[in-house]
């Protein structure tokens, strides 16, 4: 199960920036999930060819699977993007985050470039997935559509300067899996805030549990603390176990316990 808890955009320009992003050299390894290292607006326009050659030899980096999923976020326009694609996509890059996404025609063309560009590089065809940033209202209204325009999208990133001031709940509670993030200090309270608590664990197990129980007594409906369980609420539960034991895997100890205030939340 791929983790999406944590995606931290990190200048390419900055080899030492890089590295602690990568946890290589002298920088010990961090509990980010992914590392986005940037060739567009994190990058100034005179610095983008020394970027691009800084970001293709961190994807060269040995990795022991530990550390983060190095992702790279290209450019939009075509001439540049070009110029990056040509530059990074080798082995050790995890993944490519298009950016300012308006309209699936856009990531539907970036999946035929990666299609050609993959076989050249003697990469695997449709191995490298797309995350595609949403930071328009056009963007928003599109966002189904772009989510299905490719099979290598897995998800989809909001552009949270654009977007906040418009929302009122946590983003969590809108159903989304992580947060793109700008410092090292932020990863570990991301990475809690998008893992299931071990109170949300222990109500997806006794909702697995007594799922499964049912099946094998041959029961067509199942409750559970006076809720009829349906398929959805099941599927959330199951989601939840695997996302925990990907947490678990990744920091060979149990996730760290949420504050009181946030626990005894059930699946909704």
């Amino acid at each position: 199960m791929r983790l999406l808890r944590s995606l931290m955009f990190v200048p390419g320009h900055s080899p030492r920036m890089v590295q602690r992003a990568l946890g290589v050299g002298e920088f010990a390894a961090s509990q980010l999930d992914v590392a986005i290292l940037d060739l567009e607006d994190g990058v100034p326009p005179d610095e983008k060819d020394r970027a691009r050659a800084a970001v293709a030899a961190a994807l060269g980096f040995p990795s022991d699977g530990e550390g983060p999923a190095r992702y790279v976020r290209v450019n939009r326009d075509p001439g540049p993007r070009d110029a990056d694609l040509a530059a990074v996509l080798r082995p050790g890059l995890h993944g490519i985050v298009a950016p300012k996404v308006d309209h699936p025609d856009e990531v539907a063309s970036l999946a035929r470039d990666l299609d050609e560009r993959e076989d050249a590089a003697g990469i695997a065809r449709g191995s490298i997935p797309v995350i595609a940033s949403i930071e328009s209202a056009r963007g928003l209204l599109a966002a189904h559509e772009v989510a299905a325009s490719t099979e290598r999208v897995i998800a989809l990133l909001f552009g949270a300067e654009d977007f906040a001031r418009d929302l009122s709940l946590p983003t969590e509670r809108l159903g989304f899996a992580g947060k793109s993030l700008i410092h090292p200090g932020q990863i570990d309270v991301c990475n809690e805030i998008f893992s299931p608590s071990p109170a949300e664990v222990s109500y997806a197990r006794r909702v697995v549990g007594a799922f499964e129980e049912a099946q094998v007594k041959g029961h067509g409906a199942v409750a559970l603390d006076g809720r009829l369980l349906d398929p959805p609420i099941v599927e959330r539960a199951r989601q939840a176990l695997a996302l925990h034991d990907a947490v678990s895997r990744k920091q060979r100890t149990p996730p760290v316990e949420r504050p009181a205030a946030l626990e005894g939340k059930r699946l909704k």
